[in-house]
């Protein structure tokens, strides 16, 4: 039987968000060999499109920006040393209190124990040892990242995996282990990302 490889799983909501909030990790990581898998939930397609045009105007087309969103998100990954890139599809729910919040393909509609098996399926592939995400704040309250926590929460839950789960949305790394993530209640502990 192989030793189970060192592996991280970082859960984020869309195209870019691994190189804002855990790109150093990533980076890091990999460049010591641990393989590291990111997990995308949304194709981004509520981003700006070419040319800075936000997703308000007319002018701004999903269809071109979802491939862009693709592109830079593959190129970000090869950048950063991610060893697997995993993509859930859902349709990004825009910044809090935007109508496509209510929009019923958005990932913030999602059923929590729906995506959140989708990401515990992942997670029984690559049996990460540590798993990276929002805290339930989502960063700044941002839904995409909200839901991101939720699933996180609810493939742990499912399949007991990984052994350490982080936040990256606070001056200092929060960590829980999966005995205290099941009851939401339980605080935190103050902790730095080291295997």
């Amino acid at each position: 039987m192989s030793a189970r490889p060192l592996t991280l799983m970082a859960v984020h909501a869309h195209p870019d968000d691994e190189a804002l909030g855990t790109g150093g990790i990533l980076a890091r990581y990999a460049e010591e060999g641990v393989r590291t898998v990111l997990v995308t939930c949304t194709n981004g397609e509520l981003g700006d499109a070419p040319g800075g045009v936000k997703p308000e105007d007319p002018a701004h087309d999903e269809r071109v920006v979802i491939p862009l969103r693709r592109q830079e998100l593959e190129a970000s990954a090869k950048v950063l040393g991610v060893t697997h890139l995993e993509l859930l599809g859902y349709h990004d729910s825009g910044m809090e209190g935007w109508p496509q919040n209510d929009a019923p393909e958005s990932f913030w509609q999602a059923p929590v124990d729906v995506a959140g098996h989708q990401l515990a399926e992942l997670m029984r592939r690559y049996e990460p040892q540590v798993v990276v995400t929002y805290d339930e704040n989502g960063f700044y309250g941002h839904p995409d990242h909200i839901q991101a926590n939720r699933i996180t929460h609810a493939a742990m839950a499912e399949c007991g995996i990984p052994d350490k789960l982080y936040y990256t949305s606070r001056p200092s790394t929060w960590m829980r282990t999966p005995s205290s993530v099941r009851p939401m209640s339980s605080s935190p502990r103050s902790s730095t990302a080291t295997r």
